[in-house]
This record gives structure tokens, sequence and C-alpha cells, in this order.
């Protein structure tokens, strides 16, 4: 089971069946469950044993469970080992900040 369902603005524990859903939540969930519908969210969280099947949107997500139909995040996307997605995942990339660019520089040779 996950840590303490305080740590998530939205939960669905395992056994839990959700569909038809449209969701827009500024924060964190995590799916244990079945959701089925739309999600906007900061960070996703599926759980070994959860499924997420629609349109989720965000910016980070971790697959532990299954997650079907089309993810579309502006950050991090950690999928483990036992993690699967199945259709279209799109990852919106910014350019990199200017912290980003000097660290990829090469020392200059004089």
């Amino acid at each position: 089971m996950a840590k303490g369902n305080s740590e998530y603005e939205f939960y669905v524990g395992e056994g839990t069946h959700l569909e038809g859903a449209s969701l827009d939540i500024h924060g964190t969930a995590r799916i244990d469950g079945t959701f089925v519908g739309k999600i906007s969210v900061k960070h996703l969280i599926v759980g070994e044993n959860g499924s997420v099947t629609g349109d989720i949107s965000g910016e980070t997500a971790l697959v532990e469970g299954v997650i079907e139909d089309t993810l579309t995040l502006s950050g991090k996307l950690e999928v483990t080992a036992r993690g699967k997605i199945r259709g279209k995942i799109c990852l919106l990339y910014t350019s990199p900040s200017p912290r980003d660019r000097q660290k990829s520089r090469m020392p200059s040779s004089a």
C-alpha cells in the first residue's frame, strides 16, 4: 500500500474502480486501483496494482502499474520495470535553463 494517504491530494485505493471522471488536481494523485477518465495533475503516481485509462496530462509521472491511452507531460517520466504504457506519450520540453546550458558546456582549450 501507499505511504500515508495524506501525502496526496487525490487517492484511488486498491480494489476501487472510478470511471467517467474528469479531474483537475493541483498536486499529487496516486492511483492504486482503477481510474478511467480524464485527469490533469501536477504529479501522478500509478502504483503496482494501479491502472489509468484516458487522457492524462501533467508535469511528472511515476508509473509502476499501467497507463493506457494518452499521456502528456512537461517534465520527468519514470517507468519502473513492472510499469507499462500502452498508447501515445507526449513529452513537452522547454529550452534548457541558463544553469543547464552552463553545465553542458565543454571547457575551452587555450
